[in-house]
């Protein structure tokens, strides 16, 4: 197969500049339509690419060339406007345009007035002698066809007199806020090195006061704890109070039910004193039967017959009833006799023996009532001793409770009183630990090491809490808590050994105060 190259080279020239474009070369077969048409066409396309890169050069080349002959006018011009209209050169409205730095040159009229002013610029910044000033102005350009209506145009100055001068010159409307003029290089470096020496400073400070309230909040927390435990306990004396109150009104209804058993004793003893009365008057009655008389035996028998004897009780009513008839017949059968003696009229004699049987029959009614009244207080009597012994057998085991929880309380009150001092010890020991170890730290134990100086608030708390314990000690004269202030003292002062010792041996020679010396054994 045979295979034509075509290679095609122009060379295009333009004021002194020379672009040369290099066609890419294509193997074309010598025979068939088809392929020639289609190389035919690659070459056309590569022309037209030719063509259009060579125009772009030509452009980007006449556009370097304006924007230097624009910086050398704007450089060797004696003002920065001349005539109605200036080239400016000016950025991108879009943010696009501001981040890739694109520039134009674009005519602005005087009439348009800038809206803001972003960056002022000192020459003398640059390094040059001149007193110029260059400012970045925001343009509104109402542009209909352009949709970026906001520019951003650089404008050069003399000097700060007439770029004043051009800010205030429209006094129908406020003038723009210069903003301040940008610092060199070395300024723009010192203000840096303090700024971040300033931060250093700032976050040294920052970490010494988050050390603190950690600190802080450890103490806080430790006091909540020791706060929750002393709620705690008084919780626990309050209920103790309540069981003591409870235990004082038990020992009343106690002392009331004692008074209530010794009244029933009291009852009792009487009701066992009628009894005993009662047997002995019926053991006389019954001893001291009647001897039965021929002439009233027939009477006898007639007024046992009119009184009822339906059950024992009334056999018992009888048979004393009887008794008591037998004495009232043998007085009649006496008087009986007497008027015998006499032959009386039978009706006299009937009326009489009327009489006399309606008087035994009344004596014999009361008596038995009587004795009826007499059994059934007996009978209560009995009831009641029954009762007795049952609240007597209560009031027995009520003792033996009473005394079982006597001696509880009284363990409890001493189980109590330990605990509390025990807690009072405790606590005195820690707010005095936490006062004394202030300067280092949050330690929980006094030691013996060289202390560091206190700052002055510290100094003053302690000051004051040393002044308020001596104003209790010496305002106080029981032993127990001279004895904890005592203590509280030296930890405070953190007294040497031989200190303590000293004190100690001081306190045992004046031992006629025993609560001095209890106050001070722990010293050796």
């Amino acid at each position: 197969m045979n295979m034509n190259e075509i290679t095609t080279n122009e060379s295009i020239t333009k004021n002194g500049d020379e672009v040369r474009a290099i066609s890419s070369s294509s193997a074309v077969p010598a025979t068939g339509k088809r392929p020639e048409g289609k190389m035919q066409q690659l070459l056309a396309l590569a022309r037209e690419r030719l063509h259009e890169q060579q125009k772009a050069l030509i452009e980007r080349d006449a556009t370097i060339r304006e924007l230097r002959a624009e910086l050398l006018e704007a450089q060797a011009a004696p003002s920065p406007m001349s005539g109605k209209s200036s080239s400016r050169i000016r950025r991108m409205g879009s943010q696009d345009a501001i981040n890739q730095n694109e520039f134009i040159v674009e005519q602005v009229t005087e009439e348009e007035a800038p809206i803001r002013a972003w960056c002022h610029v000192d020459e003398r910044m640059l390094g040059l002698s001149s007193n110029g000033r260059w400012v970045l102005f925001e343009w509104d350009m109402h542009d209909d066809i352009s949709s970026q209506n906001h520019r951003f145009l650089w404008r050069r100055f003399k000097d700060l007199a007439r770029l004043e001068d051009y800010v205030r010159r429209d006094p129908g409307c406020e003038p723009l806020v210069l903003p301040e003029p940008l610092l060199t290089v070395a300024e723009g470096r010192d203000i840096r090195n303090k700024a971040e020496v300033a931060v250093a400073q700032t976050n040294d400070e920052l970490k010494k006061i988050r050390v603190q309230a950690e600190l802080q909040r450890k103490r806080r927390d430790e006091l909540d704890r020791e706060n929750r435990q002393v709620r705690r306990e008084l919780l626990r004396l309050q209920s103790l109070i309540n069981t003591s109150n409870q235990q004082e009104e038990d020992d009343i209804n106690i002392v009331a039910l004692q008074d209530r058993v010794s009244i029933l004793e009291t009852e009792n003893s009487k009701l066992k004193r009628q009894l005993e009365t009662k047997n002995a008057d019926h053991s006389r009655l019954s001893t001291n039967l009647p001897i039965h008389h021929p002439a009233v035996s027939t009477q006898k028998e007639i007024s046992i017959s009119n009184a009822p004897s339906s059950s024992s009780e009334n056999n018992n009513e009888n048979y004393a009833q009887s008794s008591t008839n037998d004495t009232y017949q043998m007085k009649d059968t006496s008087n009986m006799d007497e008027q015998h003696t006499l032959p009386p009229s039978p009706a006299a004699a009937d009326a009489a023996l009327a009489a006399q049987w309606r008087q035994r029959y009344e004596g014999v009614v009361a008596q038995r009532d009587k004795l009826a009244s007499q059994l059934k207080s007996l009978s209560a009597a009995d009831a009641n001793s029954s009762e007795y012994a049952a609240l007597n057998r209560e009031f027995q085991d009520l003792q033996r409770e009473y005394k079982q929880y006597r001696s509880n309380a009284l363990k409890a009150m001493r189980l109590q009183e330990q605990q509390m001092k025990a807690a009072e010890q405790k606590i005195e020991k820690k707010a005095l630990n936490a006062l004394g170890n202030r300067d280092n730290g949050a330690s929980n134990e006094v030691t013996q090491q060289e202390a560091r100086p206190l700052s002055p608030d510290d100094a003053k708390a302690k000051l004051q809490y040393l002044k308020n314990l001596m104003a209790k000690y010496l305002a106080t004269a029981q032993a127990q808590p001279r004895e904890h202030m005592e203590r509280a003292i030296v930890m405070v002062l953190n007294f040497s050994d031989d200190e303590k010792a000293a004190i100690a041996q001081q306190h045992r020679a004046g031992s006629a105060v025993t609560s001095s010396t209890s106050g001070i054994s722990f010293f050796s």
